[in-house]
């Protein structure tokens, strides 16, 4: 079955890796939350959107053209793939030197943050391993073999915690403190490991010469996808810079505001996240796949794939919403030791359907080669948030930011579902896609909380999660199978 159908083995592949790279990210964060404190996660967090920005630059749309490229062109894979590293690596190098000799400028005025300088001199050195992996992640996926970019996202996440904690051993016993530039620097021991595992991964030596006819072809149509990135990662950027500075206006301190900032995005944010290692694995195949299809000009197969996508995104969605309304206050609490973490979990439950959807159709979309429209979406979606944050969150404080969240996403959703379902005749049926999963998860949460508990607090929580999860699933496979 596997062998028939690359998209399932692949996405698998991705899901197997996936998880246990958030497994460890999970008990990660809960380390950085323990040593550098939720302002110092706020200070850790800032520097991301940075890097992004710059990789977006470099790499990101130059990895979409890989992927979509190699899946139609399959005998020219290892050309495209020469050549699109040669103009990534010139980006990167530059964008590299230019936020290096620029750090104090970026942290003073445009984070606001100088606390930011030597985390953002030392992430500089990360742009171009991560691109260098991007690209090579891209040529995996357009040949559809997920295992070499699966294996070396486990070997980033590993590698990385291993050294942050070998760095924060080293400062505490040396007596120093142990600061977000230092976690940075663990960040970027990641990168480099995982870069070289994907470059070992290729038999350099079967590359032919440089072809300028691809390098003109992989620069020009990852022109306007690295515009695209390049507008979203600005719009993101300013979306994080913008709520500490809002929530000050709104009356808390400079630290409490980072802090409140470190709590939602380190630590509320990426949980809520976790689940989707499932739709972002599918995701992340699904272009390639679609993108193949569309150009054998196949509708009905691009139809049924879509249609599953979308089922399998929808179903994650509203058990994860489920599990987090119910216990989202008590797993956030016990597992940050933060009870505001776990009114954010309660709060931003409605995201996960929304979240995880957009995803997918974000996916199809660019697969269909509506790059454009994806983009036009996106941005909308971040003006929105950034709307609520100038204007509404100086007024209400955090909890406008998560409801501007909820909205942007909703809207983002609805105007990809509706180009998708225009293309490719796909549709969202109401009661199978709706109803009945509502219903199943009220219905398995419910069974879950009255059976005995087996142990007690936490291991009871886990243990009716896990019990909830197993009926959902057993109630969606019955209806599923009978369906078919």
């Amino acid at each position: 079955m596997f062998k028939k159908n690359p998209l399932i083995k692949g996405t698998l592949t991705l899901i197997i890796t996936g998880l246990l790279t958030r497994v460890i990210g999970f008990f990660f964060r809960i380390f950085l939350v323990q040593g550098l404190g939720a302002d110092g996660i706020g200070i850790y967090q800032l520097v991301f959107p940075v890097q992004i920005f710059f990789c977006s630059f470099c790499s990101m749309g130059i990895q979409t053209v890989i992927s979509s490229m190699v899946a139609s062109e399959k005998k020219q894979a290892r050309i495209i793939l020469k050549n699109a590293l040669f103009i990534s690596m010139i980006l990167s190098v530059l964008s590299s030197a230019f936020l290096y000799v620029f750090s104090d400028e970026i942290s003073l005025y445009i984070l606001s943050e100088t606390r930011c300088t030597k985390a953002l001199k030392y992430i500089a050195f990360s742009i171009p391993f991560a691109s260098l992996h991007t690209c090579i992640c891209g040529y995996y996926y357009g040949i559809k073999k997920a295992a070499v970019p699966g294996v070396s996202q486990l070997i980033e996440q590993l590698v990385r915690v291993l050294a942050t904690y070998l760095i924060y051993l080293a400062a505490t016993d040396n007596s120093i403190n142990f600061t977000p530039a230092n976690a940075i620097i663990g960040a970027v021991i990641g990168e480099i490991a995982s870069s070289l595992f994907c470059l070992l991964s290729l038999s350099i030596r079967r590359f032919t010469l440089f072809n300028m006819f691809y390098i003109k072809k992989i620069a020009v149509s990852s022109i306007p996808l690295t515009a695209n990135r390049m507008m979203l990662s600005i719009f993101q950027s300013a979306e994080a810079i913008l709520i500490p500075l809002m929530l000050k206006i709104h009356g808390h301190s400079t630290v409490d505001s980072l802090s409140i900032y470190g709590v939602l995005t380190g630590m509320a944010i990426p949980f809520i996240m976790f689940p989707a290692t499932i739709t972002n694995s599918l995701s992340t195949l699904l272009l390639p796949a679609v993108s193949e299809c569309d150009s054998n000009n196949n509708k009905k197969s691009i139809k049924r794939v879509t249609e599953k996508s979308i089922c399998l995104s929808i179903y994650l969605g509203i058990f994860c919403t489920g599990i987090f309304l119910k216990y989202g206050h008590e797993i956030g609490t016990f597992i940050f030791h933060n009870t505001t973490s776990g009114y954010y979990l309660f709060i931003l439950s409605w995201l996960c359907t929304f979240m995880y959807l957009s995803t997918t159709l974000s996916s199809i979309l660019n697969g269909l080669k509506h790059t454009t429209m994806t983009f036009i979406f996106n941005i909308i979606s971040i003006a929105i948030r950034i709307f609520f944050t100038v204007f509404v969150v100086p007024v209400y404080g955090i909890s406008a930011y998560m409801s501007g969240l909820l909205v942007s996403y909703a809207i983002l959703t609805l105007m990809e579902y509706t180009k998708v379902a225009l293309y490719t005749k796909a549709r969202i049926y109401i009661f199978k896609n709706l109803v009945f999963p509502v219903f199943s998860v009220i219905f398995a949460l419910k069974v879950s909380a009255l059976l005995p508990a087996f142990s007690y607090y936490p291991a009871a929580l886990l243990q009716n999660c896990i019990i909830g999860g197993a009926i959902y699933l057993f109630l969606i496979a019955i209806y599923c199978q009978k369906a078919l």
